[in-house]
């Protein structure tokens, strides 16, 4: 082999080791493999569809006394009324003084309404009178006096079987008290009752409201009773004020009855309230008890 080819072939050897040697350039695209990845976040804000409520608070409700606003008997026209008075369709009374001479009636279907109205009974010489709301009869009272026109006269108040309501009113005079038969639903509400031997006797109706009543028994060391139940189950007796009573509330064969919250004035060392003859489940709570002459009894 001659010379010159030898030193061609090591001079070509060369090159190539020397190409072989050469650090090769990453491409842009491998270097961007190897960088970290951006990764984008996304925030979901959640807004409610409704609005939450602030948790309620109760404030207890003070016993209430009943004050009873009557227009004064000068400003009210008066209307003398002969003979008796019967309702046999729809009435409605306001802002008047009727001086009746004879007895009221409201009959089966009958209603009568008074607002603001001082009815005044007049006792005919030769008969008692009466005030009576005959079965199916509707008879609503509101801010008005029911009462004798003299100190000697008495009249019968009777429910039997109707739809009653007393609110924000007067009434004296009554003969037996207030007699409520077979009548649910009756509301006697903010009013001021005056008694001699009884004062609201509910016999044999229930689901009453009675409250927020001053009731009061006149005459002195008589055998009264505020209010008596009878056969009478579910009835409401709150915050009314039962004064110079012999028993305050009588519970006579009745049952599931609230009794809550009234003051109690008693007289004659007597029983403030008497649950007797076959009641039962009645609640009675948190009423005031006092006595003329030192005694109570629950």
């Amino acid at each position: 082999m001659n010379r010159k080819l030898i030193f061609i072939m090591i001079f070509s050897l060369g090159l190539i080791m020397l190409a072989a040697c050469e650090p090769k350039q990453q491409s842009t695209e491998s270097l961007a493999t190897l960088r970290p990845v951006s990764l984008s976040t996304t925030v979901i804000i959640f807004t409610p569809t409704h609005t939450l409520m602030p948790t309620p608070t109760w404030t207890a409700t003070p016993s209430f006394t009943p004050t009873i606003v009557l227009t004064p008997i000068s400003t009210l026209p008066t209307l003398q009324r002969e003979g008796d008075w019967i309702v046999t369709t729809d009435e409605e009374v306001r802002d008047v003084e009727i001086v009746l001479n004879g007895n009221l009636s409201i009959e089966p279907g009958g209603s009568l309404t008074l607002i603001n109205v001082r009815l005044l009974f007049k006792q005919p010489p030769d008969r008692k009178i009466s005030l009576k709301v005959k079965k199916g009869g509707d008879l609503i009272i509101s801010r008005s006096t029911i009462a004798p026109s003299q100190n000697d006269t008495r009249f019968i108040f009777s429910i039997q079987d109707a739809h009653f309501e007393l609110k924000q009113s007067f009434l004296e005079g009554m003969d037996g008290g207030l007699q409520i038969d077979q009548t649910d639903g009756v509301v006697i509400e903010g009013n001021s009752i005056n008694h001699e031997a009884n004062g609201i006797r509910l016999m044999n109706s229930n689901n009453a409201l009675i409250t927020d009543n001053t009731i009061t028994a006149i005459g002195a060391d008589n055998l009264s009773e505020a209010i008596r139940l009878i056969n009478s189950n579910n009835n409401l007796i709150t915050h009314n004020h039962l004064i110079k009573q012999y028993v305050a509330v009588s519970v006579e064969s009745s049952s599931n009855n609230y009794i809550a919250y009234n003051d109690l004035t008693l007289t004659n060392n007597t029983g403030g309230i008497a649950i007797t003859y076959g009641s039962g489940n009645n609640t009675v709570a948190y009423n005031d008890i006092s006595a003329y002459k030192g005694y109570n009894h629950v």
